[in-house]
């Protein structure tokens, strides 16, 4: 039965007479399409409600429900899986993760102990081995008497054999000569003895040299590993088979983040290759990387219905768990993120909305999980009723502007031609302008430029001015009239020239008051020429 939509409810009602004051029933039904699926969600609910829960003891119920899990099952790929998916929720993971890929901690203290001859008089406590208290290498040197058997009538060569010459570079005190002069003769353990008595460089230099001639031996190549630090060539050049051996020895002696790459990139080498087990072993290697995108792509090979779906969303929610435990982010809007979506959707058509918004609980912000929460009734109605007052506010200012747009005297803001001074509130004026041109103050809207359009003289209506208060500034000598020149200021700018009134032009707009700014105008516009009518009467 394919599913029903979001919610499940089915509506239905009977057919009744068209009476007067009858009644009609509506019945509302929870339709259930996948029972296995809701089964399965509440079994997972009970395990994962723990941890949404904040419970302290949420990592060890969840590894105790891994190990239940892997108990049941008799798939060794599967017990591998869950008991694996375990051990991220133990504290100790690296100790379990060698435990189970078969490197235990005692194994080689016990096996060196079975190889100590009868004749060593070693003490007990000694041949106990601890791996705590002292290295296999202490153990064994501890029964080598250091002082030895005492040599005599050793003959140091002086000629040109390499053995000579190696003498005589020591005796010479150069060390560095005496490192090549081994190396060239194949004695490597004397070179790194020479080599330790000088510095920390030297020394260093020869173990890259002997690790790189011996790249292909199995030891060189960890032991090289651990000296340089290089791990992800020391991953590279592991064989495929040898993945247990390379796995323990990056949980053992790698930090976090360089232990989710390698892991990594070990899983990917693994999955490319043709053997199923190897194949198998490479979900091994996410498990232990926590590479939730590469596990879901594994786990979601097995098919869609809805077992296989809630299996699938079963190991990723406990996966998305398990890297919570070991402080590994999970990048939003993953494959992961894409199952668990689908599986919340499957679970909300069938009037599972809890559940279904529990899978989703640690996953990116969706449509799907707001509408869960707006369904369960979580996420309360945002109030509108600040906004209704801001909007009424915005309204009314609006309105305002508009009454105030009637009158040319617009507000400053709007003004895009740049301005030398600012008007001041008293300065303004309700007398129109008698000069064709247009108010040149700094309350006029915008100019445009001359050449590209014409100005035309605008009636001004007087609007009674808002008293405002009034600051007190020093007197300025009124100007001159427009027709003797711009006024700039002192006495140099003052024509020496008397203009008769009766053909002086008339005064711009605004020209009189105190403390009158320049005239500003538009970008190539033409000056009025206030001078023609003062030539003429000179000339006259």
């Amino acid at each position: 039965m394919h599913p029903f939509q979001f919610g499940g409810k089915l509506l239905t009602f009977e057919k009744c007479p068209p009476e007067a004051g009858s009644q009609r029933l509506v019945y509302i039904s929870q339709v259930v399409s996948e029972p296995e699926l809701v089964e399965r969600a509440a079994q997972l609910d009970s395990v994962l409600g723990s941890s949404l829960s904040n419970d302290p003891n949420a990592s060890e119920q969840l590894a105790e429900y891994c190990r239940q899990r892997g108990d049941a099952t008799s798939d060794q790929s599967e017990r591998y899986t869950w008991f694996f998916l375990r051990a991220n929720f133990l504290p100790s993971f690296r100790t379990e993760v060698l435990n189970l890929l078969g490197f235990k901690q005692d194994d080689i203290p016990s096996k060196f102990k079975n190889s100590v001859s009868a004749g060593d008089h070693a003490q007990p406590d000694l041949a106990a081995l601890s791996r705590d208290a002292h290295t296999l290498i202490e153990r064994k040197l501890a029964n080598v008497d250091i002082g030895g058997p005492t040599v005599s009538n050793v003959v140091i060569p002086n000629g040109e054999d390499p053995t000579s010459m190696i003498c005589r570079a020591l005796v010479c005190g150069n060390l560095e000569e005496a490192v090549e002069l081994c190396l060239e003769a194949k004695r490597v353990a004397d070179a790194l003895v020479i080599a330790s008595l000088g510095s920390q460089d030297l020394l260093y230099r020869v173990q890259k040299y002997h690790l790189r001639q011996s790249g292909k031996d199995p030891v060189s190549l960890v032991a090289g590993s651990l000296l340089q630090s290089r791990w992800d060539t020391f991953v590279q050049a592991a064989a495929p088979s040898s993945w247990r051996h390379t796995l323990a020895a990056l949980v053992t002696h790698t930090d976090a983040d360089t232990l989710a790459h390698c892991c990594e990139m070990l899983g990917d080498k693994l999955s490319s290759e043709s053997d199923s087990s190897l194949q198998e072993a490479a979900s091994i290697c996410y498990l232990c990387s926590m590479s939730a995108d590469r596990l879901v792509s594994r786990w979601a090979r097995v098919g869609r219905d809805a077992a296989s779906l809630a299996a699938l969303t079963e190991r990723a929610l406990l996966a998305r768990r398990a890297a919570a435990a070991r402080g590994r982010h999970l990048q939003e809007g993953s494959k992961l993120d894409a199952v668990l979506n689908e599986y919340a959707y499957r679970l909300a058509a069938q009037g599972c909305l809890q559940s279904a918004l529990n899978s989703l609980e640690g996953s990116a912000h969706s449509e799907l999980r707001q509408r869960l929460a707006t369904a369960l009734g979580l996420l309360q109605e945002q109030r509108q009723q600040p906004q209704v007052s801001q909007f009424n506010r915005n309204r009314t200012f609006s309105a305002q502007s508009n009454k105030r747009g009637s009158v040319p005297h617009t507000d400053n803001t709007y003004n895009t031609m740049p301005k030398p001074y600012e008007q001041k509130p008293w300065q303004q004026s309700s007398v129109p302008a008698a000069s064709t041109f247009p108010p040149q103050n700094s309350f006029t809207s915008p100019l445009q430029p001359l050449q590209s359009q014409p100005l035309q003289p605008q009636p001004l209506q007087p609007q009674p001015l808002q008293p405002q208060p009034l600051q007190p500034q020093p007197l300025q000598p009124p100007p001159r009239p427009g027709s003797v020149g711009p006024q700039s200021g002192g006495l140099t700018s003052r024509s020496k020239y008397k203009v008769d009134p009766s053909v002086a032009s008339a005064p711009l707009y605004n020209q009189y008051n105190f403390n009158n700014q320049s005239q500003s105008y538009g970008y190539n516009s033409p000056l009025p020429d206030q001078y023609k009518l003062v030539g003429y009467f000179l000339i006259l």
